[in-house]
C-alpha cells in the first residue's frame, strides 16, 4: 500500500512538474496573432526531437517542402525563423535588416564579449551601426585588406619554409593551415608576434572549444540554475578573465609603443594592423558614440575568433 501511495505520489508530482514547464514556455515565449507556418511545436521541448541527428539542415530543408520558404520552430523554449529562398533570405538580411539585426542572448555573446558589447551580438541601435560602419569603412576596405599584404605574404613563406624543413615526414596539413590564418589574423589585429600574441591565440582556442556547441540555457532559458551550467559558466567566465587580462596588456603595451612612435616621427604613426585604426579612432573624438577600451576588446575578440 505504502508502494502505490509513493508511486501516486511521484507520478504526480511529475505531472505537476510538465504542466508548470508548459505554463512557463508559453507564457515567456508565445508566438504573436500571426505565426509563421511549422511543424507542431512539443511543449517545452519544441521542435528539437525533430533536428535530431547529424544532418539538421536536411531535416530543415525537409520541413521547408511542406511548410514553405517562412517557416517558423521553436529550438527548447526559443522561437527560430528559418528562410530557406534567396528572395526570402534578400527580404531579411537586407531590405527588413533593421528589423532582424538582433541576435538571441547566448552564453558566449554575455559573457565572452563584454555583455554583447560587439558588432555579432550586440543590441541594435546608436553603438552597432557605429561599429558596422568602421568595419565597412575602416576596417574591411579594399585598400585595407591590400595593406595587409606584406603580412600574408610572410606568414606563407615562412609556412613554406616549414613544409620544407618536413621533408619525408608526414605534416598535419589540418592543423598547419588554422595555424596560419589564426597568425595572419592576430598579425593584422594586433600586430608584431608577441607572448601576448600567442597567450591571446591560445585562449581564443579554448573559447572556442568550450562555446562550440550550443548551451543547455541558451535554448532553455529557465535552467539557468542548473549545476551543470553554472559550471559551464564559471569555466567560461574564467577563460574570459584570462583574455581581459592579455588584451588589457596588448591595449597599454600598444599606447606607449605609439606615444614612443610620436615622440620619435611627430604625428606620423599610421596605421600598422586593426587595433592602431581602433585607437586612432578613439582619439580622434570624432565619433558620435564614445569607442571604450571594452569595445575595442570585443572587436579584436570577433576578429580573432
Amino acid at each position: 500500500m505504502e508502494d502505490q501511495i509513493l508511486s501516486f505520489q511521484v507520478l504526480f508530482s511529475f505531472l505537476l512538474f510538465l504542466l508548470v514547464l508548459f505554463k512557463i514556455s508559453k507564457k515567456l515565449y508565445k508566438h504573436g496573432s500571426n505565426p509563421p507556418p511549422g511543424p507542431r511545436k512539443l511543449p517545452f521541448l519544441g521542435n528539437i526531437l525533430q533536428l535530431a541527428g547529424d544532418v539538421p539542415h536536411r531535416r530543415l530543408t525537409a520541413l521547408a517542402k511542406t511548410y514553405g520558404p517562412i517557416m517558423g520552430i521553436k529550438l527548447g523554449q526559443i522561437p527560430f525563423l528559418v528562410v530557406s529562398s534567396p528572395e526570402t533570405a534578400k527580404e531579411v538580411m537586407k531590405i527588413q535588416d533593421p528589423v532582424f539585426a538582433e541576435r538571441a542572448l547566448l552564453l558566449a555573446g554575455e559573457i565572452v564579449l563584454y555583455n554583447r558589447n560587439d558588432i555579432i551580438f550586440g543590441l541594435y541601435g546608436d553603438q552597432w551601426r557605429q561599429m558596422r560602419k568602421i568595419c565597412t569603412l575602416e576596417l574591411l576596405s579594399a585598400k585595407r585588406v591590400q595593406s595587409f599584404r606584406s603580412v600574408r605574404e610572410e606568414e606563407v613563406a615562412d609556412l613554406v619554409k616549414f613544409l620544407g624543413s618536413k621533408e619525408g615526414s608526414p605534416v598535419n596539413l589540418t592543423h598547419t593551415l588554422f595555424a596560419l590564418t589564426n597568425s595572419i589574423t592576430a598579425r593584422n589585429t594586433v600586430g608584431h608576434k608577441s607572448k601576448n600574441q600567442e597567450a591571446l591565440l591560445r585562449l581564443i582556442d579554448d573559447i572556442i572549444e568550450s562555446t562550440g556547441g550550443v548551451s543547455i540555457s541558451d535554448i532553455f532559458p529557465s535552467l539557468k540554475w542548473l549545476p551543470s551550467v553554472q559550471r559551464e559558466r564559471s569555466r567560461i567566465r574564467k577563460l574570459h578573465y584570462e583574455t581581459d587580462e592579455i588584451l588589457e596588456d596588448i591595449l597599454q603595451e600598444h599606447r606607449a609603443n605609439r606615444q614612443a612612435a610620436a615622440s620619435r616621427n611627430g604625428d606620423q604613426r599610421g596605421a600598422d594592423n586593426l587595433l592602431d585604426v581602433l585607437l586612432d579612432l578613439q582619439e580622434s573624438g570624432n565619433l558620435d558614440v564614445p569607442l571604450t577600451d571594452v569595445a575595442i576588446k570585443a572587436a579584436i575578440i570577433v576578429s580573432v575568433y
